[in-house]
């Protein structure tokens, strides 16, 4: 991550040192001990509630990003959102060892018309919360809004330096509108005296983009972003010549250096998509291996089922096939 404005990040890691509770402690040291035990030991033994949640607030995008299967309408499910009532079910079930809701998944979480209601509910438990947004509607939300919600993290999704970079992963998108809403909100905060969210551009790198680091980081910091981070892609047939993937192995998951041998995620965190299927992580874009659904099961049951910890087991040693990604 590049700090653009060293200050905001600062403060941001205040608020989530101040989001912790007793409980949040607690929970946290059950799963890291039962974590490192079973590394050091090899046997498989896990403690501990859900500490983090990624949640789907709507199934759809208004993009077409070509490996996305949200874009490309090939998730197998209609779009729409996901029912208030199954989310306060999730929050309420999730325990009091839940601190950080990241809302995000394969849907545009901000599509959701009751969005902002939902991060307050969050917030209120005492969740630190993130979203992650193409950021094209944001320009259409009153920025006091955004501020009032209780948002902690604003992660938008920044793939280029120039619209024509920019869309041609982000089909249909506007880099304008992100400009445009970053300078707005970053404005917003700054009259509230420093009330509201972190703002973070991620850019996923590709073939077209690796070349302008350095103009995305002039674009951002001069745009009102506070940090800047780049990440390796995900695609869904990886081969040497895909035409998506840079060829600089720095900028390749698939060909840079091997991952560590053991998952955190995992051990502490799941997915819960629109429907309500608990999934084990983000990289089960296809919803294959869904672990329960808590629309009808309670997302304790769910968390310590058998086939929870059959798939955990096999996940953290990074011996399950979700795991190649």
């Amino acid at each position: 991550m590049i700090l653009l404005r060293p200050g905001n990040y600062l403060r941001d890691v205040f608020r989530f040192i101040q989001c912790f509770r007793g409980r949040h402690l607690r929970n946290a040291f059950r799963l890291r001990c039962s974590f490192y035990y079973s590394r050091i030991s090899r046997k498989y033994f896990h403690r501990g509630l859900p500490l983090a949640l990624a949640i789907e607030t709507y199934a759809g995008c208004t993009l077409r990003c070509p490996e996305c299967p949200a874009g490309q309408k090939t998730m197998g499910m209609s779009s729409g959102p996901m029912q208030m009532g199954l989310y306060q079910k999730v929050l309420e079930e999730s325990g009091d060892g839940l601190f950080y809701v990241a809302f995000h998944f394969l849907g545009e979480p901000t599509l959701h018309p009751s969005f902002w209601d939902m991060v307050r509910m969050a917030a209120d438990q005492a969740c630190y919360t993130e979203l992650h947004t193409h950021g094209q509607l944001l320009p259409d939300i009153p920025p006091q809004r955004i501020l009032e919600s209780g948002l902690h993290r604003l992660r938008i999704s920044v793939d280029g330096a120039s619209q024509d970079t920019y869309e041609i992963y982000r089909q249909g998108g506007s880099l304008e509108k992100i400009i445009s809403a970053t300078k707005m909100i970053s404005a917003a905060r700054k009259a509230a005296g420093g009330r509201g969210p972190l703002i973070l551009w991620q850019c996923i790198l590709f073939r077209h983009n690796a070349h302008e680091r350095k103009a995305l980081h002039q674009l951002a910091k001069a745009s009102g972003a506070d940090a800047l981070e780049f990440k390796t892609a995900w695609v869904k047939e990886a081969d040497e010549v895909h035409p998506l993937l840079p060829p600089a192995k720095k900028d390749n998951r698939y060909t840079g250096k091997e991952r560590k041998k053991y998952c955190w995620k995992v051990w502490h965190s799941c997915v819960v998509d629109r429907d309500g299927r608990v999934l084990p992580c983000c990289f089960d874009k296809d919803r294959a291996y869904p672990l329960g659904n808590a629309a009808t099961q309670p997302l304790r049951e769910i968390w310590r089922s058998e086939s929870a910890h059959r798939l955990r087991a096999a996940a953290y040693r990074k011996k399950h096939p979700l795991c190649g990604g």
